[in-house]
């Protein structure tokens, strides 16, 4: 992905995150099926399905050690266009990582914040797509 890619200038992209912990993968097929459906809904056109996706991912995660826990990541993205994208040019990437549970402290605190999620008339909220994460982080 280059300075000029459409996804990195723009935001231009959707993800999932999958699991696999103590031998399992759960939900596996509905993350992958997630991801392809956000790209659709993102104006992309993916090469790939879902099923693909998760074929790839279970032989991915075969070349782990199998007591590791995983984080499985697919996404897509545009390659070029400016304003207009190109859906021709969307790209797929599949990641794979050692990544631990993160350790929950028992109890949390909460609280009202400015910033809220925006509604389907504005943003793309159908999607797992990374434009939407900043303000979430934010809030």
């Amino acid at each position: 992905m280059s300075a000029t890619t459409h996804s990195a200038w723009l935001a231009h992209t959707v993800f999932d995150g999958a699991r696999r912990y103590e031998g399992v993968f759960p939900d596996l097929a509905l993350h992958c099926e997630r991801v392809v459906r956000s790209a659709l809904i993102m104006g992309m056109t993916p090469e790939i399905t879902p099923e693909e996706i998760e074929g790839l991912a279970r032989d991915g995660a075969n070349r782990f050690d199998g007591n590791e826990t995983l984080y499985i990541r697919p996404m897509f993205w545009i390659e070029e266009g400016f304003g207009p994208i190109d859906p021709g040019t969307t790209r797929f990437a599949l990641v794979i990582q050692p990544m631990p549970m993160p350790d929950v402290e028992p109890g949390f605190s909460a609280q009202i914040s400015d910033f809220r999620k925006p509604s389907p008339e504005t943003a793309p909220t159908g999607a797992k797509a990374s434009c939407l994460y900043p303000q979430a982080t934010l809030a």
